[in-house]
């Protein structure tokens, strides 16, 4: 009986260590090489951020003041998109231009609104 005991011991410890030489292998050879892509390529996206310069705040100005236009933009053009304002166009279109030409001023930061 004790002979019985041992072999099957034996032959669980052998079966286990099958089982972690597949999952071994399995992660050597699959899920290893992929995982050292991806993080290849993630250096190299953080690699090409770190090669661009700095934004400075004349950048960061000119970035919000385009989110500032598309927000107009798409603000109206939702009306014109339901048809709910028949002469939109012409009100968007005279929004856009009052509002480049005030971006465009070098002195827009100065300027004030008077009522």
């Amino acid at each position: 009986m004790n002979k019985e005991v041992v072999l099957t011991y034996i032959a669980g410890l052998l079966q286990r260590l099958e089982e972690e030489t597949h999952i071994n292998t399995y992660i050597i050879k699959q899920k290893l090489p992929k995982e050292i892509d991806t993080r290849h390529k993630e250096v190299e996206i953080l690699q090409h951020v770190l090669s661009e310069p700095a934004m400075s705040r004349g950048d960061l100005d000119a970035l919000n003041s385009k989110v500032t236009l598309h927000a107009i933009v798409n603000f109206f053009g939702y009306f014109l998109v339901i048809g709910t304002l028949p002469c939109l166009y012409l009100l968007l279109v005279g929004v856009y231009s009052l509002f480049a030409a005030f971006m465009s001023s070098a002195s827009y930061s100065s300027w004030s609104l008077t009522v």
